[in-house]
């Protein structure tokens, strides 16, 4: 399960567990308090890089979709919705225009205009610049920043799904001042976005701190500040969360869920993840190269089984 951005923003900190978290927080759950200013959130494993370009992980992407912003956002009603872009058309069939949304600024004063759109999606595919989102936009030609808040993208061809992929990972807008001026290593040390929580501090193996933005164009956060915590393992996290020692736990195990709400001081939420869990096989050695055998095999998985017993429902077959 997901919990988005919006759905904690709105009123989550109002039950004691907040955290704005687009794409993140898969089966959290979250402790039924008194509203607080201040909330502690526990998560499965240590941040590695902050820089949205260099780390698809799990514990990573959980944090950067919520400092930086994308240009559109995807809702748990599968829609497609406007982020920092507040529209987009095709034209023509290789082309796309995208009005950029006026008056946001980075955390650090600076203005969000096209350049900084046009130069954090060339970032993720430059050769040089090695980043870990380097596929996702291949069939980008060329980007034009027409103006402060036009962009254009031309593909090499027909793309009706750039729009979609802007809001996954990579597709997240980055200071182009900042991070020239600053290098890499510094723009990941200290990180600075656009979205509704901005960096404060981080200390590996021990906490993230981040606090809410109030000048964040989606309305600032219920909360003032949000302290992330790394345990590992399942069950103390839960433990933690059940003694009220933590306002609110990611990466819970549909296993656990019962456990949890049963709890009168605790509740599960989440909405549907836009992603796919896939079995992955050699297709070039036998007998997996055989298309009929990986048919075979396909049909033999009782997928509306997996979804009931071992996600206890929570989940779809698509």
């Amino acid at each position: 399960m997901e919990v988005t951005r919006r759905e904690l923003l709105k009123g989550a900190a109002a039950l004691g567990a907040a955290g704005a978290l687009s794409h993140a927080l898969p089966g959290s759950a979250q402790a039924q308090t008194t509203q607080k200013k201040e909330l502690v959130v526990a998560q499965g494993g240590d941040i590695a890089r902050f820089d949205p370009h260099y780390s698809t992980s799990s514990n990573d992407i959980r944090w950067s979709f919520n400092i930086f912003d994308n240009l559109t956002s995807r809702h748990p009603d599968g829609k497609l919705y406007p982020g920092l872009a507040t529209e987009w058309k095709l034209q023509g069939q290789t082309q796309w225009t995208f009005k950029l949304r006026q008056g946001v600024k980075f955390h650090n004063g600076d203005p969000f205009t096209s350049a900084d759109a046009k130069f954090s999606l060339e970032r993720t595919y430059d050769p040089n610049a090695k980043t870990m989102v380097a596929t996702v936009f291949t069939t980008i030609d060329r980007i034009e920043a027409l103006d402060p808040t036009t962009l254009v993208i031309h593909t090499k061809k027909p793309d009706p799904l750039l729009p979609a992929r802007l809001a996954f990972y990579g597709g997240q807008m980055v200071p182009k001042k900042y991070v020239e001026a600053s290098g890499n290593d510094t723009f990941n040390a200290k990180p600075v976005g656009t979205g509704p929580v901005r960096f404060v501090s981080w200390v590996k193996d021990d906490k993230l701190t981040v606090e809410a933005n109030p000048d964040y164009f989606g309305g600032k956060p219920d909360f003032d500040r949000l302290i992330v915590r790394a345990i590992p393992e399942t069950a103390p996290r839960v433990a933690a969360l059940l003694k009220g020692e933590i306002d609110i736990i990611t990466q819970l195990p549909p296993d656990q869920g019962e456990r949890v709400a049963a709890n009168p001081a605790t509740r599960v939420a989440g909405a549907l993840y836009a992603g796919l869990y896939v079995l992955s096989v050699n297709s070039k050695r036998p007998p997996l190269d055989n298309p009929l055998v990986k048919q075979a095999l396909s049909l033999a998985i009782d997928r509306e089984l997996i979804v009931k017993e071992l996600w206890k429902g929570r989940g779809i077959v698509p």
